[in-house]
C-alpha cells in the first residue's frame, strides 16, 4: 500500500481581510477547501465566493490542489449571487442565528495569522468575527449557558503548580445547587436535577439572539422586478418589534423602502444600508443584536466537535424542556415549522427494500469484505431511522392520506417514499380473546427481536427493515416495502404476492415451499428450535422446524421474504396464565451457553493455540471459533419446541408422548433458569449498582428477564433496602400509568391531547387525586372513563393483573413523585416545561406545562461483527496490546457507525481505564466518553452516575481539585436524585477527598452514613466492614487516633466474622490496627517526653531565675 501524501500548510487570504493557515492535502479538492473555510468561524457565513490560486486562476469545485507547496496562498474574491446561490446564503445565516447550536458546527480554527486593511464597505459586508470574538467578550445577553459549559470543558485545564502534592491550599467550590446531596436527613431538592439538564453538549438552550429572519410574502419577485435584478425579499424582526424589509440582488442586500408587509416598494431606503452579506447588514442595522450574534456564535465555536458532530440516530428529547423551545431545528429552517422534509418532493425517491437486501447479500469472508458490508448496512440503518422518525409523525398527524381512507381509522395504512406504515391494532379481531390491541402491539414488539435474530444468521431467507414507534398513544410500524406488494391487476384490485402459509381466506396454511423448508430446516438449530409434527385441520401431517405460524412471501424481486416472526421464541411456562409471556432472546442463548460441555471449548481452544502458532489473525481466529461453536451446538444444545402452549393455532401436536414430555421438561428447565437469575438482579439493586428506571430496565433485558418480573424481584428485596423498593416499585408503577396515558391519548383528538393528560397525570399525582374523589366522580359521569378521575385503587389492580404484586398500603407517599413523573414522560415521550411542581396541590398540573410528545423509537442496529471481535478478542490480552485493539475498535466505529455513538463512548472509556498511567490522556478519552454519552441519553441518564465518578477521581490524581469536587458532587447528587440512595464508591472518593483536603468534618459524616447504611444489611458484614475501616483511616489521618483504634478494632472484627481470620483483608486490618496503637505508643511517648522537657525546661528557667535574683539584690542586713 502506497504511503499518504503528507498534509501541507497553506495560507488564505479572505474577505474580511483576514489571512487563515489551513492544512489541505494535494488530493484535496476546492469542495474539502470550501468545507474548511465554512467551519472557520472568521468566514463561517460567507458562502458565494471564488477562490484563487498562486497563478491568479479561478479552481473549480472539484478540481484538486495538485502540486500545492508549502505557504501558498488562496484568495478568497466574491462572486455574484445567482437564485440557489441567494437562498442558500439566506438558510445559512438562518442556520447560525436560530438553530439549535448542536446542529451547526464551527470552530475558531483555523489560526488567523495575519490581516491586511480594507475599505469601509468591505468591512461592513464582512466583519471580522475572529477580532469580535476575542475581545473582552462584554455582552448584554444571559451567559449560563457558557457558564454551564466551561464547567465541562475540563480536558484542557492544566493542574495548579501551586497545589500539586498540598491539596489543602484549595478551597471547596460552591457546591451551588448541589449542596443538598450531602444532607441525607432531607431529600434533593431539583434545582440541581434542571442545572444537570442545562449542561447538556447540545445546547438548544443558549440564548436567543432576539434576531428572526423569514421569507417575505411578496416572494418570488414579479417579472418586472426580476429584470432589474431582484432575486428575492426578506423580513428582518428583532425583538422590540423593529421590522425590516431586504431586498436580495446578485450584488448583495439592501434595506428597501417598505414600511409594512402589506405593501412593497423594494427600491433602496432613503438612508442608504446594504452589504454583500446577509449578516453584515444585520450587524449595521443593530448594535445591541450584533453582541447577541457574536455571543451565540461565541458559545458555537467553543463546543468541541462531539457536541456539534452528526448523531447516528435522531437525539432523544429531553422530558424536561429547559429551554422551552427558544431556539429552532434546522427544518423548522428549511421547510417550515410544522411541515416535515418528508414531503419535500425534491426529496429523491429511495428504493429502501432494495439497497437494504443488496447490502445483506455483500460478502462477508475478509476483513476488508466485512468493514464494507457494515459501513453499508450502518449508513442505510441510520437513513432509515431518520426517515422513517418523519414519516411517523407526518402520518399520525394527518398531513399525509392513507391508502385505505374507507377503512377504520385504526386501520390505516400510508405509503410515504417507499416505506409502509400501519399501525400494530387488532382491525381483524385476531387476537380478541387474548387482549385485542394490547396483543397487536406485544407481537409488534416480538415480531421486531424476530427479525433481528434472523437478520444476525446468514441465509437467502429475506427480512424486511423494521422500526418500531410510539407516538400520541399509537404504536406505528415502518418497514420498507417489499417490490410488487402493492402491484394492480387489470380490474385496478391490488394483487399481492404469493404468501406461503396462507389461504384464500386468509386461513392458516402450512409452509409448502421447498426451499423455504431447506432454509428453516438449516436456521432452527442456530434459533435453538426443535422440530416437530402437527397435523392440520384436513388432517395432513406436517414437520415444522421453527414454529407453525410462520409465513414466507414470495415477492416480484424473486426473494422469499418471511413474516409474523413474533414466535420464535417458547413460551414462559412460570406465567402460563398470560397467553403474550414469551421468553427472550438472550436467556435462551445464555441458557444454551451454560450447557456447553467442557469437552467443546477443550477442543476448541486446543485448535486455537495451533491456529495462533501458525499466525493467523486474531479476528479469523475468533470467528472461526464462533462458527465450531455453531456447529457443536446444533449437536449437543438444547432445542425448543415454539409451538408448545401456544394459541389460535388451527394445528394439533402429534409427536410422540415421550418426545412431547421431554420439550415439556425443557421449558421447565428453562423457567428455572430464568428465576435462577432474579438472585443477582437483587445483589446489585441492593448494592446501588442500578441508579435509575432505565438502567434497571437493561439490567433486566441483558440477565434475559422480562420487566414482567419486577413485581417478584420486588418482593426478593429485603425491607431495609428502601432505595431498591422504591426504584423498582417506580418503574412498576410507571409502566401502568403508561398504559393508561397511551388509551387516553388514542380515545382523545390528536389536537387536543393536553388536557387528558393533564386530567390524568392530576389525578394519580396529585394530592386529592390518590385515593379517588366522590364529588369529582359526580360531576364527572357523563364523561368518559378516561377522563374519570384515577386513584391508587385502580394501579393496585393493574400491578397485581400484569406482575403478580399486590402494592403495599400507602406505597404512593413512599415513592418520588417527581421521579414516577419523569419516568411515565421517558416511557410515551411527554416534555413538560421546567418548573417546581407542587404534589400536595389537586392540580399541580395545567395544560400549558405539556409542551411536546415526541416520538419514542424502538429498533435494533445491524450487528457489527468486527467491532464484536475485536472487543472480544482483547479481553485477555497484554495492557498494550488490548489498548491497541480498543483503538482499532474505535477507528472500526467512527468510520463504520459514527463518531457520536455508544459504540464510539464505550471504547472511549475503556481507553481511559487503560491509560490511567498517561493520566492526562486517560481525562481526555474519560471527557470525550462522558460528552457522547450525556448527548445520546442525556445529563440525568442513569449511566452518567458512573462517568462523572471516574472522571472526577482521574481530575484527582492530575491535580485539578476543583473540577474533581464539582464532578464528585454532581455524581452524588444525580445517585440520590434518581435512586434515593447513593453507591458506596462515591461515598468513598468524597469522604477521601475531603479528607485530604483538610475537611474532615465532612469525610466523617459521610462515612458515617456509609457505615449506618451498610449496617442495615445483616447478609453483608464485609461492606460494613469495608466502610468500617475507611471511617477509621479517616479519624486517624484526621489526628483523632483513639476513635481511629476503636474503629479499626471494630472493623477487624467484622473481617474476621465474614470472611475469616486468613484473607488478605482481614491481614490487612490487623495490621492498620497494630499501626493504629504503635502510632498511639508514639503519640503517647512523643507528649511525655514533651512533658518531661517542659518540666525540665520550667525547672532550669526557674533556678536560672533565682540565680540572677541573687545576683542582682544585696543581702539583707543582719
Amino acid at each position: 500500500m502506497a504511503d499518504e501524501t503528507p498534509d501541507i500548510e497553506v495560507r488564505v487570504k479572505v474577505l474580511t481581510g483576514q489571512e487563515l493557515l489551513l492544512e489541505v492535502n494535494p488530493d484535496d479538492t476546492v469542495l474539502d477547501l470550501r468545507q474548511m473555510l465554512g467551519e472557520a468561524v472568521e468566514t463561517c457565513y460567507i458562502t458565494s465566493y471564488d477562490i484563487i490560486d498562486k497563478n491568479g486562476e479561478v479552481l473549480q469545485d472539484y478540481d484538486t490542489l495538485g502540486d500545492v507547496q508549502k505557504g501558498d496562498v488562496y484568495k478568497m474574491r466574491f462572486k455574484k449571487y445567482r437564485d440557489k446561490d441567494f437562498r442558500y446564503h439566506v438558510s445559512h445565516v438562518q442556520e447560525l442565528l436560530m438553530v439549535k447550536l448542536d446542529e451547526v458546527m464551527i470552530s475558531m480554527l483555523p489560526v488567523v495569522q495575519g490581516e491586511e486593511q480594507v475599505d469601509q464597505q468591505t468591512a461592513r459586508s464582512y466583519p471580522s468575527l475572529t477580532k469580535m470574538l476575542s475581545g473582552d467578550g462584554k455582552s448584554s445577553g444571559n451567559r449560563d449557558h457558557t457558564a454551564a459549559l466551561s464547567d465541562f470543558n475540563m480536558a484542557d485545564q492544566k493542574p495548579d503548580p501551586t497545589t500539586v502534592g498540598d491539596p489543602k491550599k484549595i478551597e471547596l467550590p460552591d457546591p451551588g445547587p448541589y449542596a443538598c446531596a450531602e444532607d441525607f436527613t432531607t431529600d434533593v431538592t431539583l434545582d440541581g436535577f434542571f442545572d444537570l439538564m442545562k449542561q447538556i453538549p447540545a445546547v438548544k438552550y443558549a440564548t436567543a439572539t432576539g434576531i428572526t429572519i423569514t421569507w417575505s410574502g411578496f416572494n418570488p419577485p414579479q417579472r418586472h422586478r426580476k429584470l432589474q435584478g431582484d432575486l428575492g425579499y426578506v423580513d428582518i424582526q428583532f425583538t422590540g418589534g423593529t421590522l425590516y424589509q431586504v431586498t436580495c440582488t446578485p450584488n448583495g442586500f439592501y434595506v428597501n423602502q417598505s414600511k409594512a408587509k402589506s405593501e412593497l416598494n423594494p427600491s433602496p431606503a432613503a438612508k442608504p444600508c446594504n452589504s454583500e452579506t446577509l449578516l453584515g447588514l444585520i450587524f449595521q442595522l443593530s448594535p445591541k443584536h450584533k453582541e447577541k450574534a457574536c455571543e451565540l456564535l461565541k458559545v458555537r465555536a467553543s463546543l468541541h466537535p462531539f457536541e456539534t458532530g452528526p448523531m447516528v440516530l435522531p437525539q432523544r428529547t429531553e422530558w424536561v424542556d429547559v429551554g422551552e423551545g427558544k431556539m429552532q431545528s434546522a427544518a423548522g429552517i428549511r421547510y417550515g415549522e410544522g411541515c416535515p422534509a418528508v414531503l419535500d418532493h425534491h426529496i429523491p425517491v429511495r428504493t429502501w427494500n432494495d439497497e437494504v437486501q443488496r447490502a445483506l447479500e455483500l460478502p462477508s469472508g475478509t476483513f476488508a469484505e466485512r468493514f464494507f458490508r457494515d459501513k453499508a448496512l450502518s449508513r442505510l440503518h441510520t437513513e432509515f431511522i431518520d426517515f422513517a422518525s418523519q414519516a411517523v409523525v407526518t402520518a399520525v398527524d394527518g398531513r399525509v392520506t392513507p391508502l385505505n381512507p374507507q377503512e377504520p381509522q385504526e386501520a390505516w395504512v400510508y405509503l410515504i417514499n417507499n416505506t409502509f406504515i400501519s399501525q400494530a391494532a387488532d382491525t381483524r379481531k385476531t387476537y380478541q380473546d387474548i387482549g385485542g390491541d394490547r396483543a397487536a402491539c406485544v407481537f409488534a414488539k416480538q415480531d421486531l427481536h424476530g427479525l433481528q435474530a434472523i437478520r444476525k444468521l446468514r441465509t437467502t431467507l429475506s427480512t424486511v427493515s423494521t422500526a418500531i414507534f410510539d407516538y400520541k398513544g399509537k404504536r406505528m410500524l415502518c418497514q420498507t416495502l417489499v417490490p410488487g406488494i402493492l402491484m394492480r391487476k387489470a380490474d385496478g384490485k391490488i394483487a399481492a404476492p404469493q404468501v406461503l402459509g396462507v389461504g384464500e381466506e386468509n386461513e392458516k396454511l402450512y409452509l409448502t415451499n421447498e426451499h423455504v423448508q431447506e432454509e428453516l430446516k438449516r436456521l432452527a438449530p442456530a434459533l435453538h428450535c426443535e422440530p416437530h409434527m402437527m397435523r392440520d385441520a384436513e388432517g395432513n401431517e406436517h414437520e415444522v422446524h421453527i414454529n407453525a405460524e410462520l409465513k414466507a412471501m414470495h415477492s416480484s424481486d424473486d426473494r422469499h421474504y418471511l413474516l409474523e416472526c413474533s414466535k420464535l421464541t417458547p413460551r414462559d411456562v412460570n406465567w402460563m396464565d398470560n397467553p403474550l409471556a414469551f421468553v427472550r432472546f438472550e436467556l435462551v442463548d445464555d441458557f444454551v451457553k451454560s450447557k456447553r460441555t467442557h469437552e467443546v471449548y477443550q477442543k476448541i481452544g486446543e485448535e486455537i493455540a495451533k491456529k495462533r502458532e501458525e499466525g493467523e489473525s486474531s479476528l479469523d481466529i475468533h470467528f472461526w471459533a464462533l462458527e465450531e461453536i455453531r456447529k457443536a451446538d446444533e449437536v449437543h444444545a438444547p432445542k425448543f419446541n415454539c409451538d408448545l402452549h401456544t394459541f389460535s393455532l388451527s394445528m394439533e401436536h402429534i409427536d410422540p408422548k415421550e418426545k412431547t414430555d421431554a420439550s415439556h421438561k425443557q421449558l421447565e428447565e428453562l423457567a428455572a433458569f430464568l428465576k435462577s437469575k432474579l438472585p443477582t438482579i437483587v445483589t446489585e439493586l441492593v448494592n446501588n449498582e442500578i441508579v435509575d428506571t432505565e438502567c434497571l430496565r437493561d439490567v433486566f433485558h441483558d440477565y434475559g428477564v422480562n420487566m414482567r418480573y419486577l413485581g417478584e424481584v420486588i418482593e426478593m428485596l429485603p425491607k431495609w433496602a428502601t432505595h431498591a423498593v422504591k426504584l423498582c416499585t417506580t418503574e412498576l408503577v410507571s409502566r401502568v400509568i403508561k398504559h393508561k396515558l397511551r388509551d387516553v391519548m388514542q380515545e382523545n383528538s390528536l389536537q387536543d391531547l393536553a388536557a387528558p393528560i393533564v386530567q390524568l397525570l392530576n389525578s394519580i399525582l396529585g394530592e386529592k387525586g390518590k385515593g379517588g374523589n366522590g364529588k369529582a366522580k359526580k360531576k364527572n359521569k357523563k364523561k368518559k372513563e378516561t377522563k374519570e378521575v384515577l386513584g391508587e385503587r385502580w394501579i393496585e389492580e393493574e400491578a397485581l393483573k400484569r406482575f403478580r404484586h399486590k402494592l403495599p398500603e400507602g406505597w404512593l407517599g413512599g415513592l418520588s413523585k417527581f421521579m414516577l413523573l419523569r419516568a411515565v414522560c421517558s416511557k410515551v415521550g411527554l416534555s413538560i416545561k421546567q418548573k417546581e411542581y407542587d404534589f400536595t396541590e389537586e392540580t399541580p398540573f395545567e395544560p400549558d406545562d405539556i409542551v411536546d410528545v415526541t416520538v419514542v423509537l424502538h429498533h435494533h442496529p445491524p450487528h457489527y461483527s468486527i467491532m464484536e471481535a475485536l472487543l472480544d478478542n482483547c479481553q485477555q490480552e497484554p495492557p498494550e496490546v488490548m489498548a491497541q485493539k480498543v483503538r482499532h475498535a474505535l477507528t472500526h466505529a467512527n468510520v463504520v457507525i459514527g463518531a457520536v455513538s455508544s459504540e464510539s463512548a464505550l471504547c472511549f472509556q475503556a481507553l481511559a481505564k487503560m491509560l490511567m498511567a498517561d493520566i492526562d490522556t486517560a481525562i481526555q478519552y474519560q471527557y470525550k466518553a462522558l460528552i457522547i454519552s450525556r448527548r445520546l441519553y442525556g445529563a440525568t441518564h442513569g449511566s452518567m452516575v458512573s462517568l462523572l465518578k471516574n472522571i472526577a477521581v482521574m481530575a484527582y490524581i492530575s491535580g485539578r481539585y476543583y473540577p474533581a469536587i464539582q464532578y464528585l458532587r454532581k455524581a452524588l447528587y444525580l445517585s440520590r436524585a434518581l435512586s434515593g440512595d447513593v453507591n458506596y464508591d462515591i461515598l468513598f472518593n468524597l469522604a477521601s477527598f475531603y479528607n485530604k483536603m483538610g475537611y474532615n468534618d465532612r469525610a466523617v459524616n459521610l462515612l458515617k452514613y456509609a457505615v449506618d447504611k451498610a449496617s442495615l444489611n445483616p447478609d453483608d458484614k464485609e461492606r460494613l466492614a469495608v466502610c468500617t475501616q475507611h471511617l477509621a483511616l479517616v479519624y486517624g489521618y484526621s489526628g483523632d487516633i483513639t476513635k481511629a483504634i476503636e474503629t479499626q478494632k471494630a472493623a477487624f472484627e467484622l473481617f474476621t466474622d465474614a470472611i475469616g481470620p486468613e484473607d488478605p483483608q482481614t491481614k490487612d486490618a490487623d495490621s492498620w490496627y497494630r499501626y493504629w496503637i504503635k502510632a498511639a505508643v508514639d503519640k503517647a511517648k512523643m507528649a511525655k517526653t514533651a512533658i518531661e522537657n517542659k518540666a525540665a525546661a520550667n525547672a532550669k528557667k526557674k533556678a536560672g531565675g533565682a540565680a540572677a535574683a541573687a545576683h542582682h539584690h544585696p543581702a539583707p542586713f543582719s
